[in-house]
């Protein structure tokens, strides 16, 4: 798969209308795992970096599936929200050269330092060649493709609903505020459901994650 994700992520989020999904890895709203192609240095499960626990653990890890970040570690919730990746990216040169941990990455998808890094990413992602020249109709069947279990078409019926944009209307002819009310749909139907954070100090986590 490029870097470039002709694809993005997978599944949006369940609580649109007749949106058809999967359920990824530890029941995750986000979306279905990439498997071989995310194989390499490090060692993957089905798109998902394992860290053993007693290695010790840096921002970016997922260890007994715990995302961990510099001060918290998260647990739960939904997938978009444990990466701070509320576009659900797909993990690759495009979400690192936009602040995703270099190399990190869960169940196939990229992990941002915060959710305002990952939320930019979206607008940044629908600029990009492989969507800017395309209709809303058309980019969404790209971001969101039918082969990864989605249903395009109302995915982009909910863009044009929150928006109030057609779904003719190409990308590379909206305002800056137009795209950021796309990049706010897209977030909404890939579903940022909250989970458990701890502070790297919670005794609860496993040793390898915690802070003196």
């Amino acid at each position: 798969m490029p870097d470039l994700q002709p694809q993005r992520p997978a599944t949006p989020a369940a609580q649109t209308q007749n949106i058809t999904r999967t359920n990824p890895p530890a029941a995750s709203p986000g979306a279905s795992a990439t498997t071989a192609a995310l194989r390499g240095a490090n060692s993957y499960a089905e798109g998902r970096q394992i860290v053993s626990p007693s290695a010790g653990a840096s921002p970016g890890d997922v260890v007994a599936g715990w995302v961990v970040y510099p001060t918290e570690a998260r647990k739960g919730g939904s997938l978009a929200w444990r990466n701070n990746n509320p576009g659900n990216i797909r993990r690759g040169a495009f979400a690192e050269a936009h602040g995703a941990y270099p190399g990190k990455v869960n169940a196939g998808f990229a992990i941002f330092p915060t959710h305002d890094q990952g939320f930019a990413a979206i607008a940044d992602l629908l600029k990009e060649p492989l969507y800017a020249d395309k209709s809303v109709t058309e980019a969404v069947k790209t971001y969101a493709p039918a082969s990864d279990n989605n249903n395009p078409a109302a995915y982009a019926r909910f863009i044009e609903k929150v928006t109030g944009l057609d779904g003719t209307t190409v990308l590379n002819t909206l305002t800056d505020e137009q795209l950021q009310g796309v990049a706010r749909a897209i977030a909404t139907m890939e579903g940022s459901i909250e989970g458990t954070t701890v502070s790297r100090q919670d005794p609860q986590l496993p040793p390898s994650l915690r802070l003196p």
